[in-house]
């Protein structure tokens, strides 16, 4: 099913359809709809009197706008009304995230980072042509520009390591590969880190210092 919209709000029969073009794969362009499963390593700030979560579940629906980019929606607790988030990915480089609140977020490379919010929406630079690489990306947000240097490393992970770092809860595959890709900043921090299948289209497992998530189904 082929769709026009760009981070638009797209209609509710849309969002259950989930899908993109075709023609397109790649890392963060799945061609379904996806449920993850976000653990918190750190309470939540929360309103007096509430307790703070200790998971959440997200649905992540794809949209592809053109050949050109794709929009993924990330929507708490399967409430399709309005996305939490929004991102959008351009195929030739950059990375766009819109939050609900209205703020957005640019970067002109595959590398867009969400590590500080519930949101597993982080946007990692799958495939890069070396297995440890650095960046330096300039992020425009609430019209100022803030420079970041990271340093992402990809590595080969074998499944056994997977299931006993807590990583994936079940033995993948016997011909499934799996790669790590770890992003840390200029003091040599986790930032991030996302275990992947290898030529997959979604990660199995996401890490920051404030989550955990799984991709359930």
């Amino acid at each position: 099913m082929r769709y026009t919209h760009l981070i638009s709000f797209l209609i509710f029969t849309v969002f259950l359809a989930g899908g993109v073009y075709p023609s397109l794969a790649g890392p963060y362009v799945p061609s379904r709809n996806l449920e993850i499963e976000t653990e918190f390593l750190q309470d939540l700030p929360t309103r007096k009197g509430e307790a703070a979560p200790t998971k959440i579940s997200w649905l992540v629906s794809p949209a592809a706008a053109d050949e050109q980019s794709v929009s993924l929606q990330f929507f708490l607790n399967r409430q399709l009304s309005v996305p939490v988030t929004a991102v959008t990915i351009l195929f030739a480089g950059g990375v766009t995230r819109k939050e609900q609140s209205g703020q957005t977020t640019d970067a002109p490379v595959h590398l867009l980072l969400n590590s500080g919010s519930p949101v597993p929406a982080d946007i990692l630079p799958i495939m890069q042509t070396e297995r440890e690489k650095t960046y330096q990306v300039e992020e425009k947000a609430g019209g100022r520009n803030f420079l970041h240097t990271y340093r992402v490393v990809e590595t080969e992970v074998s499944a056994p390591e997977a299931v006993k770092k807590g990583w994936l809860r079940k033995i993948p595959p016997a011909d499934e590969r799996l790669q790590s890709v770890t992003v840390y900043d200029d003091r040599n921090q986790l930032v991030a880190l996302q275990v992947w299948p290898v030529g997959g289209e979604w990660w199995l497992y996401e890490e920051t210092p404030y989550r955990r998530s799984w991709l359930v189904q």
